[in-house]
């Protein structure tokens, strides 16, 4: 990747958009501290609130509120042989600690809510995850950074691989996220739902932002045309 450099507002759905290869993920992973500090893979500054971002790790990068929805759900967003709740909890164990050890009644109580709220098709929460539908393992992989309570939210292909009833039912939530306050990056290669979902659009092409668009003048004519820009 090269020259990158954008901004993200508070309460917005920002797009990014591009062919396969195009270096998405690669910023999705740069943001939430998978490269770290000394990686020559990231140069650079990133700042949130004010302050530098450049998180040396992903635990870094969560305690300061920031989430990542993987876009390989079963390799690197859940472990679906575990349960539900176990997965859930994953992200959120410093907001449901009491000192050294687990809250149990308050892990319960925000994982049935979470649950609840996302309408999860499960038996209970202590149904393994691998046994759920993929619309419903992608809302235990929200659900498990809903725990956690991120100020930004990284979505890498969030609704890839699962039907139209449960896309839609994401992107409602997405938007009742953004109108609390929650900034959302979205990463996707589905012009429509950048086009549907998003405030403003980045379109990168060969590790590059080739252009920025804003959602009075989205077109799927325009992302392409940007999408295959080379200098």
């Amino acid at each position: 990747m090269n020259d990158i450099s954008f901004e993200l507002k508070r309460g917005e759905v920002l797009g990014i958009v591009g062919l396969l290869g195009a270096g998405k993920t690669e910023i999705a992973k740069a943001l939430f501290g998978v490269y770290g500090k000394g990686n020559d893979k990231l140069t650079g500054n990133i700042w949130f609130n004010g302050k530098n971002a450049r998180y040396a790790s992903p635990v870094e990068a969560v305690n300061a509120g920031i989430g990542y929805i993987s876009e390989d759900r079963g390799g690197e967003g859940l472990q679906v042989n575990q349960a539900i709740d176990f997965n859930i909890s994953l992200a959120a164990l410093k907001h449901i600690r009491r000192g050294v050890f687990l809250d149990l009644k308050k892990e319960k109580a925000v994982n049935q809510k979470l649950i609840e709220k996302l309408q999860v098709k499960c038996e209970s929460m202590k149904q393994k995850v691998t046994n759920l539908s993929g619309g419903n393992q992608q809302k235990v992989v929200i659900a498990k950074w809903l725990a956690m309570k991120p100020n930004i939210l990284i979505m890498d292909e969030p609704t890839r691989g699962i039907d139209i009833g449960a896309k839609s039912e994401i992107y409602a939530l997405m938007r009742k996220m953004t109108e609390q306050g929650m900034s959302i990056i979205m990463i996707s290669s589905e012009l429509p739902e950048i086009i549907n979902m998003c405030n403003r659009c980045y379109v990168m092409c060969e590790g590059m932002i080739t252009g920025e668009i804003n959602e009075t003048e989205f077109s799927q004519e325009a992302m392409m045309t940007l999408a295959t820009k080379r200098d």
